[in-house]
């Protein structure tokens, strides 16, 4: 994969088995075109291939998703920061063998004090349902089907 390359954030890689790592920026050369480029992770049959990488930093959470459909969001904070040639950590348990990591995705950290307030009502309104005002709108410009069969003779 591609990442941009800025201040404050890492490199960071999950594999399709749930492992995965993140790398400062600093521990890759640069280096000019032609060259075979660097190893980040070794590929065998515990980690299996890398799915993707994303440039992230502490304010960010990964959301990882299974081939099974399963969602599992993950602090980054979480995944320890290691070298290039490091194996990697378990970041996602798969439930059984036949699951795979199949994609993820980069979101803004979740605390405890984001949990979604329900809006209340104030105290002097009425709840109304719609739909009983779009009935009465309609009960005040229905015309009664005969008159207006009868107005076409």
């Amino acid at each position: 994969g591609l990442l941009k390359v800025e201040e404050n954030k890492r490199a960071l890689m999950v594999t399709v088995n749930g492992k995965g790592k993140q790398v400062n920026f600093d521990q890759f050369m640069e280096h000019n075109r032609g060259t075979l480029g660097q190893k980040i992770f070794r590929v065998d049959s515990n980690s299996g291939y890398i799915i993707s990488a994303l440039s992230v930093n502490e304010e960010n959470d990964i959301v990882c998703v299974t081939m099974q459909g399963l969602t599992v969001r993950v602090h980054v904070k979480d995944i320890s920061i290691q070298g290039r040639t490091a194996a990697g950590v378990r970041v996602v348990t798969l439930r059984n063998e036949n699951d795979n990591i199949v994609a993820i995705a980069q979101t803004a950290l979740e605390t405890e004090d984001d949990e979604e307030e329900v809006p209340t009502l104030p105290e002097n309104t009425e709840e109304v349902s719609a739909s009983s005002e779009i009935d009465k709108e309609v009960e005040g410009e229905t015309v009664d089907s005969e008159e207006s069969s009868s107005n076409n003779d």
